[in-house]
């Protein structure tokens, strides 16, 4: 492998970012299927010294693409 396939695999995982995820359910203590319930969800991302998360790193993208979440509503169904 070259120096340069080297640094490109070095500077994509240097992006991944570290994510820590804590969650609470939310105004109740008892989940069960079928039961609709509230979860608060925190991510929080270590950014390692920086303070912007910067653009995607996507080489083969036509454009400059900015990183971003998204969240929808969800429903979970038991397999029992």
């Amino acid at each position: 492998m070259s120096d340069a396939q080297l640094l490109d695999i070095a500077r994509f995982c240097n992006r991944f970012p570290n994510i820590d995820l804590t969650y609470e359910i939310v105004g109740s203590n008892e989940v069960s299927p079928g039961k609709d319930i509230t979860l608060q969800v925190l991510l929080e991302r270590d950014m390692e010294g920086r303070t912007e998360v910067g653009p995607v790193d996507a080489p083969r993208y036509p454009k400059t693409k900015e990183e971003g979440t998204s969240f929808s509503k969800m429903s979970c169904v038991s397999s029992t």
